[in-house]
């Protein structure tokens, strides 16, 4: 418009392309002045645990969309309530897009047409003394709202002119002026109004009749100067959507307006044809209407929200229950709201949070046991919070808190685990705290990175809160 399991201080975390799952400690270094080999292994933790937890380098945080920060330890239920102002910025009207954070930038796209780098660690306040690092300005008449992707010193963004712009996220190769002004590294056309999606050298978008696969690197499949880039491989689907695609076991998920989930396997040239090849969905799960909403997959399950008022949970691997061809595979169990859902789920804590358009924030459960019964199996809420407007973003999970966006431009933060602030039968939770981002909000989601918290609104506004 979202994969946290803590066992014994472990995190379970999914390697990038969700093969198999890494045990990351949680270290207290300052506790353990040893050296040697133990220390060694202390030190090499760490550093995996900091490069990960310095960044949210893409629409929902990962591939996976899991919409949740691992490694955020600054920012509890505890201390929430004192996040206060850091720094801000009016950009212009910022549409749907949510910022990234990589390296110690922060990118955000804006309705008035650039594409803005920030130094996430300035302490600053107003336009006039929060300038950008750099900005990309597109071709006249293109704005930028999606949510940019930054991987491997790039960074990439869709323009409402149906392509896709790859810029130099340190702001030096194709950038000069005072202030400074980049442009694009390549370009490729055929690429709708979505988040791109960069792993394993590949970035994925959502594209005329489906998805688009493209070299990262703007190598393979370019020509000319100023750079062109064409697909290595196009997904067929019907409709469109501004679902943008979710990649995890090697599967790329995304949702389109004829009400399927469609699954392209990325390992397999089975369901392909033709030079550039053109490939068919290995399998589809119907929810029945529009699908806005962009899937986040955990531990094997995607979720997806649905204009039908439900949250859907299917098996990723398109095995359980499924049939036919091309293969047709129901929900493993469906949840009900009060209105659409276009957020997009993220995952922690055994729970699966999606937001809707009746105003509340849902919580269900990931696995689909508790509060769920019947043939086929629905799903009730473990618990739910009542926002000021529709919630159209996507909620953010970090270290025990659930940060979401209402329409009426109010970042709320509530206890993940729906114990803090919560009470009543059934469950329903307020806010453990609050504030205004913007006159207004959007389908623009927060972000959490190492202390700070990042969020935009339509009005414009880009905000950081830290405590003091």
């Amino acid at each position: 418009m979202g994969q946290d399991a803590l066992v014994g201080g472990r995190s379970r975390v999914r390697s990038q392309d969700g093969r198999r799952p890494l045990q990351v400690a949680r270290l207290r270094v300052a506790r353990r002045p040893h050296v040697g080999r133990r220390s060694l292994i202390v030190a090499v933790g760490l550093l995996l645990t900091i490069g990960t937890g310095c960044s949210w380098p893409q629409f929902r945080g990962d591939p996976a969309h899991s919409g949740t920060q691992q490694f955020e330890s600054i920012i509890g239920t505890g201390n929430v309530a004192q996040l206060t102002e850091s720094w801000s910025v009016v950009l212009g009207p910022a549409f749907e897009a949510s910022p990234a954070v990589s390296n110690s930038a922060v990118f955000i796209g804006s309705a008035n047409g650039n594409l803005y780098a920030f130094d996430a660690g300035k302490t600053c306040a107003g336009q006039s003394t929060c300038e950008p690092l750099w900005t990309a300005v597109p071709v006249s008449g293109t704005f930028f709202h999606s949510s940019p992707a930054v991987s491997d010193g790039r960074v990439y963004v869709d323009g409402t002119d149906n392509r896709l712009y790859v810029f130099d996220a340190a702001g030096v190769t194709n950038c000069s002026g005072i202030p400074k002004i980049c442009r694009p590294l390549w370009t490729a056309s055929g690429a709708l109004d979505s988040s791109p999606n960069v792993v394993n050298g590949m970035v994925y978008v959502r594209g005329v009749g489906g998805v688009a696969a493209y070299d990262a690197k703007g190598s393979r499949g370019c020509l000319g100067s100023p750079k062109v880039c064409t697909p290595l491989w196009t997904g067929t689907m019907q409709g469109s959507s501004l679902s943008s695609p979710a990649f995890a076991n090697g599967f790329l998920y995304v949702g389109s307006s004829d009400g399927n989930l469609y699954a392209f396997d990325t390992r397999s040239t089975e369901q392909c044809s033709g030079t550039p090849s053109v490939c068919a969905a290995t399998w589809i799960g119907s929810t029945g209407t529009y699908i806005v909403s962009s899937p986040s997959v955990v531990d094997d399950v995607v979720y997806v929200g649905s204009n039908n008022k439900r949250l859907y949970a299917f098996d990723a691997s398109g095995n359980a229950g499924c049939s036919g061809a091309p293969k047709q595979c129901p929900p493993l169990w469906t949840a009900v709201t009060g209105d659409w859902v276009q957020s997009s789920p993220a995952v922690a804590h055994g729970l699966v949070y999606v937001g809707s358009n009746d105003a509340r924030l849902y919580a269900f459960d990931a696995r689909g046991i508790i509060n769920c019964s019947g043939t086929p199996k629905t799903c009730a809420p473990v618990w739910t919070a009542t926002t000021g407007d529709a919630v159209v973003s996507s909620p953010a999970v970090a270290n025990g808190v659930i940060y979401i966006t209402s329409g009426d431009g109010i970042l709320s933060a509530f206890d993940a685990r729906g114990v803090l602030g919560c009470a009543g039968t059934p469950v329903a939770c307020e806010p453990l705290w609050s504030t205004r981002v913007g006159t207004q909000g959007s389908g623009t989601s927060p972000v959490v990175v190492l202390g700070t918290v990042y969020a935009a609104s339509y009005s414009g506004d880009l905000k950081t809160y830290r405590l003091p």
